[in-house]
Parts: structure tokens; C-alpha cells; sequence
């Protein structure tokens, strides 16, 4: 206004800007200025840059890029906070400001106010019923034997030279018996006894008067959350009797205090003591027996405590214990609680409860071996332990680092549990499988720290080419794993088997490093590369072979597809772990281990090729390479020259490639070729085939043809590859087909007739029938 009425406001707008909100609840926050604690970050900041070196991070880039950025620029840490729900900063002020730090139990109980009683618990002594091995909470029932009440005189002797002596008691007739015998003996009016109802028997309900053996069984198969039907839990006993202790201290000032009561008085009133959570004071309650007339000392000093007498340090229990320092000033708490940071980056210490415990568990296991979050926490949960660990111990808290991306819903929105953008993993897991779900993430761009578009039609793309992919290889072994001769062993030396098993070592050893570099998609990303090479590849040009009567190379492929399939599981084993461990059950020995995942990471076989990585591994793998590029562009000329691969041609010629002659076959094979011819002239990556068809070229296109489509009948009929079939074939085709070797066919006929099945031959269609010879007439 001053500057508009002076003409000099140049000019005014309303603006709009982003305002401040909860981000779990989303109501609007106002920021003040408050005094704050904090952790003084310049002093250790140069020893945070200098171990920073000694971590590997994944990606590389973060450790000399954005980490060491956040660490240079880091300012002093403000760790605390004006909230409730947290946990309360352990500092407390007396009325000068001077400040008192407390760092264990110990020292809590150390500063705590305390009444100046000590407190005796003593069980009654032996009554009627403890003979008779009953239990009983009847007021007026079982006195104390001749002997009980001996033994409460014996014991009373340790309170003679104890001053200010004030005994409580149960209501119950041989609790107050005790009582009253050891007031005469301690020169105490019985009338001074005082009969509180909360230091009674245990309530038994429906276990009134009956065998104590029964009780006890009860007890051990039951929580001691439980009620009694009828009567009460061992956690409401707690409760009455914390509730008599903790009423006591704050009424009574320097006396000795004798609580006679029962078994279940001393079980409670130790547990209560300590603070014991309900888990610690069950077990701890099992692992106690009192006889009677026995006496135990509580060391008892008031604990920050929930309603069940737990020990609990949050709010608004520590606050509810007075503290006092060393020269007995009051002593009050800062009312700030700690940023949650420092617990999630206390975390490699804290699991232990170390320093109080675990000490030796925490320095065997420190630093971690690697730590993974995604790439917010580089500035948050990976600064906070680093900071934590440097400024304690002086070092770093994990030596290697795995950062991972964003994921992103469809509309380029981070995924949420409250906006529920995203489709259910489980739904995800039920319709493809875990197995995809998780070799997708692994091998997308969210484990080299970069945004992921999260899409479910990825996940299905991953079961149909990966996960289903390693199943059908394994279904095609499976289908002849009954030839595989135990007995023959031996390395093979046809070309497909020792060129599958370098490409396994190289994918064994490139993933070991990779992995133990923490390189995930270095890691991942050549499994889906190998289980391509090896189902369309390897097995495809393998087929034969297991159904071949060559025996020794019958054996030598359904050796290698065992070893492959055995060695794989495992490489695949910490990213599939489902189907990893599906196949190698199915193809492990008798002596194996149940589970792949109880068997050694397996490490490149040299035994197959003899030097891994040697000339000869490298020369043939890059050969094979050669020959499948060589034959990708031929079956492109094939197509475009519209001639069938089942059709044979007489040749292919190819520039110079310097192959040998068992990787030449191959591409003759693959090709159906009858020659391979060699034009230094071609240009480099061109190959030419001649598509002039002879008469005989023909009819061994025919065969193959008419071979495909009895597969085909064969595949629908459901019959197995060891199934022996007839064939009836229409008479018209007896010139193509004459002579002509049906695997698995015991009989060939031609004759008219209606025929279910055809094959489109060069002369037309031929129909046929197949049936199963068991099933012939």
C-alpha cells in the first residue's frame, strides 16, 4: 500500500503456488521456525567423502555423482521432531538447562526417582492343599500345615535387623495365616497386616479344587493371553499385582515392604519388575517354580511402563517416570521426539540391540555386504546410515550398493497403494507367474536406477518368451529323457554340443562377475539370450538327432541337453527361483541336493573344451554366429523367392567365410541345401541360392512335405514319438511317394478310399490315413 500510494508499485498480482501437505493424511502443514537438535555433519564430513570410496554403487555414475554430491553439500542434521508418535529424544534438562543424555536401561534406572522401600515377596507357606496337589482360591479353605507355618517362622529370620517393616497380604486363608505368623515373629501386631485383594490366588474358574497337574497342562498349551473360562488370564494377574507394586512405591518412603502371597504373586511381581514383554514373560514365567515359604528380593525401580506393565520407552510412558541427576536436582525431558531417520539408519546396529547384546553378531556381519533401495534413498535411508556408521565406527555401513528406479504407472504417475494405480502383484502372480514378474523387474532399466513404466503386457511378454520358453525345452527332453544310456559318458564332439556348452560357460562366467559386481541387468539380461539360442538353436537343430538311430549321437545330444538344463537351473536360480528349481528336480542326480537352492553356484566347466575362453571356444562361438547370420539372410531370399524350406535346393553360395566344414553342414541342414559354393565376388553380408527345381529335388520336397503333415496327424491323434503307425495313402500319389522313409512307420499301403488326413504335394493334394499299429487290425 505504501508503495502503491508513493507511485511506486510496479505491479500487483494474485498467485497461486503449491502448499505444503501431509503426505499421508493431506491436510495442509505450517512450516515455523523452531529450535531443533542436531548432528554436526561438518566434523565427519571429509571421513564420509573418504569412505564413500570403498563402496561399490550400482550404477557406478551414483558414487562420484549424485551420493557424492548429497555428502558435500550435506548440512548439520536436525534429528529432532514436534510430533508424538515417534520415539522420544532421550534428553533431559534440570531447571539450569543442564543436559543429561541417557544411553541404556541402566542409566534410566540410575537417574530414576526412587521411594527408598525394598520389597520382599515371600509365598505362603505349605497348606492342605498343597499336599493334596490341588489348587484352590477359596478364601477360607486349606490352612497351613504344622510344617508350613515352621517354615514361614525359619524364614522370617532375615527380616529381624530390618527396620520400618510393613507386610501385605493375600485374602486367602493360608496367605494370611503366613502373614500373621511371621508378624509374631517380627514383633508385629497382626492388625497392622494389611489384606489387599490384588495379592490373591491366582482366579481359577473352572480349575477350582482341581489337580494342579491339570492347571499346568492347561497353561503350557494355552497364551497367557488367555482367560480361564471362569476366571481370569495370567496377563489380568499381572496387571492387579503391578498395579499393588507401582501404588505402593508411590505411597510409602523408606520401609521394607514383605508381600505375602502366592506362586502366582512371585511370578507376576518378578515380571513386573523387569518389564518383561508378554513373549519374555511367558517364557520366563514356564522356566520358574517357588516352594513354599520361600522369599525372593525385587529389585525393583519404577520403568516406563504400558497398561500390561511392559517396559516401553515411547510416549506418553517415559514421561510418566521422574528423573533426577546426580546431585538430586529434578530432572524434566525435552519435549521433542527423534526424526525417524536415525532409527532407519541405526538399523545395522540396532537389529542386534548392540552395544547392550549381539556385540560379536554385529562386527562378524558389519559392514553389510550390500544394501538395495531405490534411488530416493540416496539422499535419505543410504546418507543416514552412512552418516550414523561414519560418525560410531568410522567407517561405512555396506560395501556395495544396489540402486533401483521409480516404477511408474501407465500415465506416468509414481504407483501408490493410496491411488491403487497399478495392477495387484498377486493377480499378476496367479496369471503369468513370480518367475516373470520378477525377471521383468530385474532386467528392466528400475535396476539401473532409472524410471520404469510399469506395463502388465511386459509380464506376459516375459512368461511367453522367457519362463514358458525354459519349459519347453525342458518338455522336449522330457519327451526322450528315457533313451539317455546312464552307462555312456564322455565328451561329445559334435559342433551344436560343444558350442552350446561354451555359450553355457560364458553365460556361467559373465553372470559371476556380474553378480559380483552387483550389475543386475548385466547379470539378467543374458539368460533371455541363452534360453534363445538354446531353444531355437540348439534344440531345433537338435531334433533330429534324439530321434535319429545314430545312438552315440543320440546320446551325446540328450547328455549335453541334461547337463545344459542341470546348469542352467542353478545360473537362473537367484532370478527365476520357481522354474529354476522345477527343472533341476527333474533332471538332478540321486546324490544331488533336494533343491537347487541348496546347491553350489556352479563355475564355467573347462572340462568340456579344455582352455575356457581359449581360441578354440571364442573361434567357434563366433563361427556359430556367422552361420546363423549367413542363414537368417538365406531363409529371407527363400521367402522372398516363395520356395518352402522343406523344399531342397541344390545350392547356396556365400562369400569366402573361412568356416569349417562341420559349420558349413550346418547351414546346408538349416537351409536344406544339397552344396554350399563360395563367390569371393558376392558383397559382404549378400548370399545367392539357386531355386531351379529338379525332378528329384521335387520329389524329395514331396517327401518332406507329406513327412510334416503325418507329424502333424500324429500330434493329433495324441500319439507319443515311440508310437509305431501305418499309413494308408491314396493311390494318386504313389509316384512322388514310392519308396519313400516314414519315420516311425511300420507300413506303407497306397489305396483308394476316404481318407481323414492330406498333404499339399507338388502334384496336388494326397490325402492319408495313420493308424497306431497296436490299434491295427
Amino acid at each position: 500500500a505504501d508503495l502503491e500510494a508513493r507511485g511506486l508499485l510496479y505491479a500487483k498480482a494474485l498467485n497461486t503456488h503449491s502448499y505444503p501437505h501431509c503426505y499421508r493424511c493431506g491436510t495442509p502443514l505450517i512450516y515455523n521456525a523452531v529450535s531443533s537438535w542436531f548432528i554436526n555433519i561438518q566434523a565427519i564430513k571429509e571421513r564420509l567423502l573418504e569412505e564413500n570410496k570403498h563402496i561399490t554403487w550400482a550404477p557406478e555414475h551414483l558414487k562420484h555423482g549424485r551420493f557424492t554430491h548429497i555428502v558435500e553439500n550435506a548440512p548439520d542434521w536436525t534429528i529432532s521432531r514436534n510430533r508424538f508418535w515417534a520415539s522420544p529424544l532421550p534428553i533431559w534438562k534440570d531447571s539450569d538447562g543442564n543436559v543429561t543424555v541417557i544411553g541404556s536401561l541402566e542409566e534410566l534406572k540410575a537417574h530414576t526417582k526412587k521411594s527408598g522401600n525394598r520389597y520382599f515377596a515371600m509365598r505362603h507357606g505349605e497348606a492342605e492343599s498343597t499336599l493334596k496337589e490341588i489348587i484352590s482360591c477359596a478364601p477360607d479353605e486349606n490352612p497351613l500345615t504344622e510344617k508350613g507355618k515352621e517354615d514361614i517362622r525359619k524364614n522370617a529370620a532375615q527380616f529381624k535387623d530390618m527396620e520400618r517393616i510393613r507386610i501385605f497380604a493375600s485374602p486367602v486363608l493360608r496367605a494370611k495365616e503366613s502373614a500373621q505368623v511371621l508378624a509374631r515373629e517380627l514383633g508385629i501386631a497382626e492388625a497392622d497386616v494389611v489384606i489387599d485383594e490384588r495379592l490373591c490366588e491366582f482366579k481359577l474358574g473352572t480349575f477350582e479344587g482341581k489337580k494342579l497337574a491339570e492347571f499346568l497342562a492347561w497353561r503350557n498349551e494355552h497364551s497367557f493371553e488367555e482367560v480361564v473360562e471362569g476366571g481370569e488370564s495370567h496377563a489380568d494377574a499381572r496387571r492387579r499385582f503391578g498395579e499393588f507394586l507401582y501404588e505402593i512405591e508411590k505411597t510409602h518412603q523408606r520401609e521394607t515392604i514383605i508381600i505375602v502371597t502366592h506362586g502366582i504373586g512371585l511370578e507376576s511381581l518378578s515380571v513386573v519388575t523387569q518389564g518383561l514383554s508378554a513373549h519374555d514373560a511367558e517364557q520366563y514365567i514356564k522356566s520358574m517354580s517357588h516352594q513354599p515359604g520361600e522369599v525372593i528380593e525385587l529389585d525393583f525401580t519404577p520403568l516406563p511402563h504400558t497398561r500390561e506393565f511392559e517396559l516401553d520407552y515411547h510416549l506418553p510412558y517415559i514421561d510418566q517416570v521422574e528423573l533426577q541427576s546426580a546431585d538430586g536436582r529434578a530432572l524434566t525431558r525435552i519435549p521433542e521426539v527423534v526424526d525417524c531417520w536415525v532409527e532407519s539408519g541405526s538399523m545395522p546396529f540396532a537389529e542386534y540391540h548392540y552395544p547392550m547384546e549381539g556385540k560379536e553378531e554385529f562386527e562378524k556381519r558389519s559392514p553389510g555386504d550390500f544394501v538395495s533401495e531405490y534411488i530416493g534413498q540416496t539422499r535419505a535411508w543410504f546418507y543416514y546410515m552412512h552418516a550414523i556408521s561414519v560418525s560410531l565406527f568410522d567407517r561405512a555401513p555396506f560395501r556395495n550398493v544396489v540402486t533401483t528406479g521409480t516404477i511408474l504407472a501407465g500415465n506416468g504417475e509414481k504407483i501408490s497403494k493410496s491411488k491403487k494405480n497399478y495392477t495387484d502383484p498377486y493377480v499378476l502372480f496367479d496369471q503369468y507367474s513370480a518367475d516373470a514378474f520378477r525377471y521383468y523387474l530385474m532386467a528392466s532399466v528400475v535396476m539401473q536406477a532409472e524410471d520404469l513404466t510399469f506395463r502388465d503386457e511386459d509380464v506376459k511378454e516375459a512368461q511367453n518368451r522367457v519362463v514358458n520358453m525354459i519349459r519347453n525345452i525342458y518338455a522336449f527332453y522330457a519327451l526322450y529323457k528315457d533313451d539317455l544310456d546312464p552307462k555312456q559318458t564322455g565328451k561329445s564332439t559334435h559342433v551344436l554340443d560343444r558350442w552350446i556348452i561354451a555359450r553355457l560357460n560364458d553365460l556361467i562366467a559373465s553372470t559371476t562377475e556380474s553378480l559380483d559386481r552387483y550389475d543386475i541387468t548385466r547379470a539378467v539380461r543374458p539368460m533371455r539370450e541363452f534360453i534363445e539360442d538354446l531353444s531355437t538353436w540348439y534344440v531345433r537343430r537338435s531334433r533330429d538327432r534324439v530321434k535319429s538311430t545314430d545312438e552315440a549321437d543320440k546320446q551325446a545330444a540328450l547328455r549335453t541337453m541334461r547337463h545344459v538344463l542341470y546348469e542352467f537351473s542353478k545360473v537362473i536360480a537367484p532370478v527365476m527361483p520357481f522354474v529354476a528349481d522345477e527343472v533341476y528336480r527333474n533332471v538332478k542326480g540321486e546324490k544331488d541336493p533336494e533343491s537347487v537352492h541348496l546347491a553350489a553356484w556352479p563355475t564355467a566347466d573347462r572340462s568340456f573344451l579344455g582352455n575356457f575362453f581359449g581360441d578354440k571356444d571364442q573361434g567357434l562361438m563366433e563361427g556359430m554366429k556367422q552361420v546363423r547370420s549367413i542363414s537368417s539372410t538365406a531363409l529371407m531370399e527363400r521367402q522372398k523367392a516363395n520356395v518352402k524350406v522343406r523344399q531342397p535346393l541344390q545350392a547356396l553360395t556365400i562369400r569366402e567365410s573361412g568356416l569349417s566344414e562341420e559349420l558349413l553342414a550346418l547351414i546346408k541342414e538349416e537351409l536344406n541345401v544339397k552344396e554350399i559354393r563360395v563367390d569371393a565376388s558376392l558383397p559382404e553380408g549378400e548370399v545367392r541360392l539357386d531355386t531351379e527345381l529338379t525332378p528329384e529335388l521335387i520329389r524329395e520336397g514331396d517327401i518332406r512335405e507329406f513327412v510334416r503333415a503325418v507329424q502333424d496327424a500324429r500330434k493329433a491323434l495324441d500319439l507319443s514319438p515311440r508310437d509305431t503307425v501305418s499309413l494308408v495313402v491314396e493311390k494318386s500319389g504313389e509316384t512322388t511317394l514310392e519308396g519313400a522313409l516314414i519315420p516311425n512307420t511300420q507300413r506303407v499301403t497306397f489305396a483308394d478310399g476316404a481318407h481323414p488326413y492330406s498333404a499339399e504335394l507338388s502334384g496336388g493334394a494326397v490325402a492319408f490315413s495313420v493308424t497306431r499299429m497296436s490299434d491295427a487290425a
